[in-house]
């Protein structure tokens, strides 16, 4: 202990006690000069500061060598052995006085006594007045004092240091988690809005972030007070990992509501679309179709996953059975739908019989959604000729529609030759192929006029230009394949716009497939006429001759036999007439469920169990037939509105609660809307917006949610619960940023 330091407060500590005590030599000098153990009696130790206090006990008790005591009545002196402090650990002495104390007593006791303010002078018997004050009721209670001093207030102390920073970490975990609701705000805004790129997904040589979501965080900090105390912290808030696993957090939490919503309808339907080719795999999109809480059809984007290319029966029921097994809902799963590209003809069948094992309820049906001419088109991809075909006018289509100078040359031909001649539309559907027939010889005479104009057109246009010329003058398969479907790719276009129309009445539209499929069989006929047709519109009376590698070089040629093109041309027939018949196999069996049904409402004619008995069939553990009967009855009598359609009859019985009176005609409504065959949504188009506009790295991203199902999205920005289940979701992928008020 700092003994010369404590005695220099004595003055002080006088002074303010009684300040006229310093013109007293004798209580100065006492002051001065005495021991510790005399400071501490004549100032008090209660009157010390905390930090003089805690000094003084942590410098210990004084052991001084005290002098001998003189006994008068045995004439001898009694020395005092200094190993008595040994022994005694609260033995303390005053130098000065040569008397002994108890130091715990000094200073901790509030009664006066031998041991604190006299002091022992007799050392006789030494040893049993030790004991005896040692088991003194005042002892023991100084002696407690004295153990537990600085122990109680440092945990106080403690205590309140750490009350402190729960408080201080608390509101940074506030301020944090304000932040990071801005970022969830900016990403989502951002997904929904602009490319993919915008948030730099991905790009590993922009460690921060892309220039323009950084951007975004300083225009948005000019606002947001919270962001703008962060300024110089953003670093930590929008690195390359921080923003990919907010993405991927807010992703996962989109999915989640569109599994709640999956789990709370009462049927489902499943739609897959070939999305675009990556080398030896295809990119298939998933589309969930139900009904929410509201009695509203609702199309959700499910995914994308990748399958091989070989488009076999396999992996497509491997999404189906993800999908099915993800939401758990096999027995609501009531129809599933594919476009023509995610699997080859003669493999519909094996999928089919797998998809109905496991969902024993789903029928096989055409989605309204997808333009039939494209169907076929991509069921035709498997054929090498066709193949090679429908990439030259998509290759057409893109250079038209990427170069306004193009089709200003185009227009200005057409024009020449018909006045009245509109733009043309290079769109790819089933009027572009009959198109093209019509305008080959502009075309033709567009890009000769090109071939021989480098300086204003450029290599790589006239390059590309050249091979199109090429093809349509001298290329006898594309020639022939053009003529052959553009007639039928226009009523595959004129059949989609039909079953839109008149789905109402599955009658009709049974019929109207049936006669498009009997007009693409009677065609099997016009072989030959088709063949010289071909030849006269090429200007040559036989096929432009082709050499096989094996009789020579490539530029060589040979002739390629009428019975190969006979082959070509009874393949591509066969194939759209398996197809349509496999994608419209279950269209009659929806006569059980026709949407005429309502009309009866209006007419007030009634029901009988044979007029829905055919939903038994189908749907047997789905419907109380002789119930849902009696319902359609009664609501025939008394419902004043028409109820043609399903949706308008919800919208009714939901607003006069009448949902549990008619339980039977609710899941019959909801049944109907969840068929693809009823109106679509914007998802399917939302999907073929992204992909245009996305690069390949991102079309598997968790981004592709955010933008195509940006009207969701917008909805959960609007509710607290979103931005905490997104937080608590990114506090599992990144412990970087304190977000979390429980650690």
């Amino acid at each position: 202990m700092d003994v010369p330091r404590i005695i220099m407060d004595v003055p002080r500590i006088i002074m303010e006690r009684d300040p006229l005590a310093l013109d007293d030599p004798v209580v100065m000098e006492d002051a001065l000069f005495c021991c510790q153990v005399c400071n501490i009696q004549m100032i008090g130790f209660s009157n010390y500061s905390e930090k003089i206090k805690a000094d003084i006990i942590k410098g210990g008790r004084p052991q001084p060598n005290l002098e001998s005591q003189r006994v008068p009545s045995i004439r001898y002196t009694r020395r005092f052995n200094p190993s008595s402090y040994r022994g005694c650990e609260w033995l303390t002495g005053c130098e000065r006085r040569s008397k002994l104390f108890c130091w715990p007593c000094i200073l901790f006791s509030d009664t006066s006594s031998l041991w604190k303010t006299t002091g022992l002078s007799d050392f006789s018997n030494l040893e049993v007045t030790l004991k005896e004050h040692a088991t003194s009721h005042v002892h023991i209670e100084a002696s407690l004092k004295l153990k537990i001093f600085g122990k109680i207030g440092a945990n106080v102390d403690q205590s309140s240091n750490l009350e402190q920073s729960k408080i201080r970490k608390k509101e940074q975990v506030i301020s944090n988690r304000e932040i990071m609701k801005s970022l969830i705000q900016m990403v989502c805004f951002l997904g929904n809005h602009t490319s993919p790129d915008s948030l730099g997904e991905f790009d590993h040589a922009d460690p921060i972030g892309s220039s323009r979501f950084l951007d975004f965080f300083d225009l948005m900090s000019q606002f947001d007070d919270t962001l703008k105390r962060n300024m110089n912290n953003k670093k930590m808030f929008l690195g390359l990992n921080i923003r990919n696993n907010l993405v991927t957090s807010i992703s996962n939490i989109v999915f989640e509501k569109i599994k709640e919503e999956i789990r709370s309808s009462h049927f489902l339907s499943i739609i897959l679309n070939e999305v675009t080719e990556l080398g030896d795999t295809i990119l298939v999109s998933i589309i969930v179709r139900y009904t929410t809480k509201n009695f509203l059809e609702c199309e959700r984007f499910f995914g994308f996953r990748q399958v091989p290319s070989s488009r076999l029966a396999e992996p497509l029921y491997d999404i189906v059975n993800n999908v099915v097994n993800f939401s758990n809902c096999a027995l609501k799963v009531v129809s599933y739908s594919y476009d023509g590209g995610v699997i080859l003809t003669d493999q519909l069948p094996q999928f089919q019989s797998k998809v109905a094992v496991l969902c024993p309820n789903a029928l096989n049906l055409h989605y309204n959604g997808h333009l039939l001419s494209s169907v076929l088109a991509q069921s035709l991809s498997s054929i090498t000729e066709c193949k090679h075909f429908f990439s030259t006018i998509n290759s057409l289509s893109s250079m038209f529609l990427k170069s306004k100078k193009l089709r200003e040359e185009l227009n200005l031909l057409l024009w020449r030759i018909k006045p009245d001649f509109s733009d043309f539309d290079w769109t790819v559907n089933g009027s572009l192929i009959k198109d093209i027939v019509k305008i080959r010889q502009p075309l033709i005479e567009l890009f000769e006029k090109i071939s021989r104009s480098e300086g204003e057109w450029g290599f790589e246009t006239v390059f590309v230009t050249v091979g199109h010329l090429t093809t349509l003058k001298n290329n006898f398969s594309f020639n022939f394949l053009l003529l052959l479907l553009s007639e039928i790719f226009v009523l595959a276009d004129d059949l989609s716009d039909v079953l839109k129309v008149t789905i109402n009445d599955v009658m009709v539209c049974s019929q109207k497939v049936k006669e498009f499929i009997d007009i693409i069989q009677i065609k099997r006929d016009s072989f030959y006429t088709l063949y010289e047709e071909t030849k006269n519109f090429l200007g040559s009376n036989e096929p432009p001759l082709k050499k096989s590698k094996s009789e020579g070089s490539p530029d060589e040629s040979f002739q390629k036999s009428t019975k190969s093109y006979k082959i070509l041309y009874e393949s591509v027939l066969w194939n759209m007439i398996s197809h349509l018949n496999c994608r419209f196999r279950d269209l009659s069996k929806l006569q059980c469920i026709s949407f005429r049904l309502f009309k009866l409402a209006k007419q007030r004619k009634g029901w009988t169990v044979s007029s829905v008995d055919g939903l038994s069939n189908f749907f047997p553990s789905l419907f109380a037939i002789p119930i849902l009967s009696t319902e359609l009855n009664v609501l025939a009598k008394y419902q004043p509105i028409n109820e043609s359609n399903p949706k308008k009859l919800l919208k009714y019985l939901r607003h006069m609660n009448l949902e549990s009176t008619f339980p039977q005609i609710v899941s019959f409504c909801e049944l109907i809307l969840t068929l693809p065959v009823w109106n679509s949504t914007t998802v399917f188009s939302y999907i073929k917006s992204y992909i245009q506009r996305s690069s390949v790295s991102h079309q598997l991203s968790h981004l592709a949610i955010l933008s195509i199902e940006r009207e969701l999205v917008n909805k959960l920005l609007k509710q607290s619960e979103f931005y905490d289940a997104v937080i608590a979701e990114f506090i599992k992928k990144e412990t970087s940023i304190p977000l979390d008020f429980t650690t």
